[in-house]
């Protein structure tokens, strides 16, 4: 556009957001509060739609513990770790609420060392997602006492937290740069619809950190984490039009 801005713009680029961010959450942290509004280019929702609030994220690792023995001898009292984490990964899964927004995934296990013998630990490794960081907060504390249960006499549990990311919520400040957007949007002869993302991205942490954050304006595309995920080549340029006027009208003193 040939034009300089009267604000600042810092370009942010993040190579371990898909392991969660581990490594530069401070920093997004430390930017967000020197910030005034924050543009996530997450790839775009149906119809163009861009992201104004998004799921919190917990993870965790479940540890079981029995006691291994030759298989083939083992008629009573087998306490197999695997056996147990079985139970209780079914009684994870339970914990799935569409309605409330919750949602739970045992994504992947193991254990055992050989078919003869019975097994002494297992793992698994589940998350879980919610709307309100006060419905995370309750549905963990029922899931961590659920798993701290013993089903069999000498089988013991753990459960390790991961990653955490706090719900993105739909604040006053987040609509008003929404509707700052939906203006530039209309100039430009775009339409420019909200949703509610059900995953988590970066988004969360500067929005928690108490900035005003537009999410979703990459390309348009779908099936994301999955072998047919795909981008819409065409929405390249009307994202790269609207960007470019949008970092424009935002940074105009």
């Amino acid at each position: 556009m040939g034009r300089q801005t009267g604000r600042p713009i810092l370009l942010a680029v993040n190579a371990d957001e898909e392991i969660g961010s581990i490594h530069s959450t401070p920093v997004w942290e430390a930017l967000a509060r020197e910030a005034q509004a924050g543009l996530v280019f997450e790839s775009g929702g149906a119809g163009g739609a861009v992201v104004t609030a998004r799921r919190g994220l917990r993870r965790y690792r479940l540890d079981v513990w029995g006691e291994a023995r030759h298989a083939g001898f083992t008629s009573e009292g087998k306490r197999s770790a695997l056996v147990d984490l079985a139970h209780r990964v079914l009684a994870i899964e339970t914990l799935n609420d569409p309605e409330r927004g919750l949602t739970t995934n045992v994504g992947r296990i193991e254990g055992g060392t050989a078919t003869n013998i019975v097994p002494d630990h297992a793992q698994a490794w589940f998350e879980m997602r919610f709307w309100e960081d006060a419905l995370g907060n309750q549905a963990e504390a029922q899931l961590k006492k659920g798993l701290a249960e013993t089903l069999a006499p000498g089988v013991r549990t753990e459960v390790e937290n991961g990653l955490r990311r706090p719900a993105m919520p739909r604040t006053e400040h987040i609509v008003r740069l929404y509707e700052r957007a939906r203006k530039t949007a209309r100039r430009i002869g775009l339409d420019l619809p909200e949703e509610r993302r059900l995953g988590a991205s970066d988004a969360n942490i500067l929005a928690n950190a108490g900035l005003a954050v537009l999410d979703g304006l990459g390309p348009l595309g779908n099936d994301g984490h999955s072998l047919d995920e795909y981008i819409l080549a065409d929405s390249l340029v009307d994202r790269i039009i609207f960007t470019a006027h949008l970092v424009e009208d935002l940074t105009r003193v």
